[in-house]
């Protein structure tokens, strides 16, 4: 059986570096279509694949998702559909690659293998309807639909072999993967963010930092600023102005009658009897015991005294509250509301958790509330809604009257009781604090040279008279040297920060005569953090997030700096020292055997297939 493993692995890898040198080739020959006489969408060699069949498989794919999103398909759809055109495009040549160079294998596509992955589709409940509806939905044929089926086999077939290989691990694979994943590490980790080397950035010439303030004008402008004096036209104000008509409280009154609804009521007293769950025993006594107490009183027995007795509820027996239809849910109303229910007569109300024997004293119908006893809410519910429609009309109206003459907006809201407003100085877009400033600003910015504005600031309008408008102006260089400055350094920063790293890592990796001391880099903005005993799994955070530290990590077999030493992640350089490592017990080697021979086949698996496509 080795022997046959090894044949297959040996000529496995025969065909995949043969194959891997085709592929060298093939891949300057993949070809997307673009041009206008272009027929096709991709070319793979000599195969073309057709704006139809991509569009096709794009559709496909979105019918998928929303099969399985159903109704939250238009929530997460945008998100989920970013990027599907060049999956689907990477697909299509992964899938033309492998097809090609199986063929060259000479293997071929089975019909046996389309009718099992067809049983697989429909989970082995496979009916001719079914399919048709599966044809329809993706809108193809059941000839072209099982070809592809039929082509896809060849990757199975492909992937099969490659998985059978992969299952003679070598055994220095295995125990590589063992060594990697026990081993622990003990490691410092210095970083040195953009932010914490500002203050490392030399001051440049003056040239130099009027130079980067000429290459970056945009950033100091000073923008467009007003001076405003406004009032606004609040709702609250002109409530009382609402004429309220006898007709609108009657309509209002009809229209919203399930609101003034007072519903049934009933006064009850009744005897609770709780039944045990899961006792089926103690289930039937007590529909026992509740039979006999329903017998006893319709024999005219005293309701108190039987409830003293056997009732587990507070009143036991006592005349309760009114209570509302719907308050103690549907097999209560049920038996408590019905009509043909009579009063001061025992009945049973039974739910899963207990047996009541109720007795109905009193009862009500659901019933209206009175319209003069609703009247002042319903006038006031009516000025409440139409009071923003006054506001906003008498701010039109003003408006109108104001634009055509030269009253002062104070004196003219003199007898309208509003207060008058002003920005604090000039402001700009960036300066305003709230939302009625933001409107204002923002209409004065686009209505340039009009003086007098009626502006919607929300939920409500204001009349805005402009007192300054400031067109936007670049400063001169003196003016703003001080935050040129800053910006020049956090421009130049991430190349300090680089530059240190490097110097930094110089020094600890041993090519100076002094080491500089954990203090000293402290000192220079850098942070120190470290990690003891700890497996390569377990190290999660940056930089060890990125795979290649990972790997570098377990290449290595003496401790010192790590060959990428300093790296940048984020912004912030990384070096990255291994001050010493533990080797794992042999002796768990063999605890751990199985488990890494799988892993170590479904590494070659992957390996191979990545290396042939």
């Amino acid at each position: 059986m080795l022997q046959l493993a090894h044949k297959y692995y040996r000529s496995v890898l025969g065909m995949f570096f043969i194959t891997i040198i085709g592929i060298s080739m093939l891949f300057f020959g993949v070809d997307f279509g673009g041009r206008s006489q272009d027929t096709y969408a991709i070319k793979v060699n000599e195969t073309e694949v057709g704006y139809d069949e991509l569009n096709r498989r794009i559709q496909e794919r979105e019918f998928q998702l929303e099969r399985a999103l159903g109704e939250n398909y238009r929530q997460f759809a945008a998100q989920l559909l970013q990027g599907v055109q060049q999956q689907v495009i990477d697909e299509i040549i992964n899938e033309n690659l492998l097809h090609q160079a199986v063929l060259e294998e000479g293997m071929a596509p089975g019909n046996q293998f389309v009718k099992n992955l067809l049983g697989q589709l429909f989970q082995g409940n496979f009916s001719m309807e079914k399919y048709q509806a599966l044809l329809q939905q993706i809108q193809t044929s059941a000839p072209v639909f099982e070809e592809r089926l039929a082509s896809e086999t060849l990757s199975l077939q492909l992937r099969g072999l490659m998985k059978h290989v992969s299952l003679f691990a070598p055994d220095a694979l295995t125990e590589q993967l063992f060594r990697e994943r026990e081993t622990k590490y003990s490691i410092t980790v210095l970083s040195l963010s953009a932010d914490a080397t500002q203050k490392n950035v030399e001051t440049p010439d003056d040239a130099t930092l009027e130079q980067f303030f000429t290459s970056n004008l945009i950033e100091y402008e000073v923008p467009a600023q007003i001076r405003a004096t406004y009032a606004r036209f609040p709702a609250e104000r002109y409530r009382n102005d609402v004429v309220v008509l006898e007709e609108d409280i009657e309509a209002y009154y009809l229209d919203h009658e399930r609101e003034f609804r007072i519903p049934a009521q009933a006064r009850i007293r009744e005897i609770v009897l709780p039944l045990k769950e899961d006792d089926m025993s103690e289930q039937l006594k007590t529909e026992g015991l509740a039979d006999d107490l329903t017998s006893r009183l319709a024999e005219g027995e005293d309701f108190i005294a039987i409830a003293k007795e056997h009732s587990q509820d507070e009143l036991k027996g006592k005349p309760s509250e009114w209570i509302n239809r719907g308050a103690q849910g549907a097999p209560f109303d049920s038996v408590v509301f019905a009509t043909e229910t009579p009063l001061n007569t025992p009945t049973r109300i039974a739910t899963g958790k207990e047996i009541r024997i109720v007795e109905v004293l009193e009862r009500t119908e659901d019933s209206l509330k009175p319209l003069d006893e609703v009247r002042s809410t319903i006038e006031e519910r009516i000025r409440l809604a139409d009071a923003p429609i006054y506001a906003a009309e008498r701010a039109r109206t003003l408006f109108e009257g104001w634009q055509a003459g030269e009253t002062p907006l104070e004196e003219l809201l003199k007898e309208e009781g509003l207060t008058l407003e002003k920005t604090e100085n000039l402001i700009s877009m960036r300066d305003v604090k709230s939302g009625a400033e933001r409107a204002i600003v923002k209409s004065a910015l686009e209505q340039v040279g009009i003086e007098r504005l009626l502006v919607d600031i929300g939920n409500e309008l204001a009349l805005v008279f402009i007192d300054e408008y400031r067109e936007p102006e670049v400063p001169a260089f003196e003016t703003v040297r001080e935050k040129v400055l800053e910006q020049y350094r956090k421009a130049e920063a991430p190349a300090k920060a680089r530059e240190m790293a490097n110097e930094a890592a110089l020094l600890l990796g041993g090519n100076a005569d002094t080491v500089p001391s954990e203090k000293e880099l402290t000192a220079k903005g850098f942070s120190v953090k470290t990690f003891t005993e700890k497996k390569v799994q377990e190290l999660r955070e940056a930089p060890f997030s990125d795979p290649s530290v990972q790997q570098a990590l377990v290449s290595r077999s003496t401790s010192g700096l790590l060959p990428m030493s300093p790296m940048e992640v984020n912004g912030t350089q990384y070096i990255i020292r291994l001050d010493a490592l533990s080797p794992p017990e042999e002796s768990a080697f063999d605890e751990q055997r199985e488990e890494l021979e799988e892993q170590s086949s479904q590494r070659i698996a992957r390996l191979l297939e990545s290396s042939l496509i």
